[in-house]
């Protein structure tokens, strides 16, 4: 079975909190915006395979491919 990859979209007004590379788990925090509550967590567990900026919206489109059962 094909794993599809998962985009991530978060404002870039804030402070990304992984990187190209990173396994995160589902409810690792991605973003920190810069209001007390603009936190992101991650619907999903993987590995983040690219990070672009999309200028006309003004976000980050966080590449993840899943991996195995949530939370691993």
């Amino acid at each position: 079975m094909k794993t599809t990859d998962v985009n991530l979209r978060v404002c870039a007004t804030g402070h990304l909190n992984v990187g190209v590379g990173d396994r995160i788990r589902q409810g690792d925090l991605l973003y920190t915006g810069p209001g007390p509550q603009e936190q992101r967590t991650s619907p999903v567990s993987g590995i983040v395979r690219d990070i672009q900026f999309d200028p006309g919206n003004h976000e980050f489109v966080i590449r993840v491919t899943p991996t195995g059962k949530p939370g691993l």
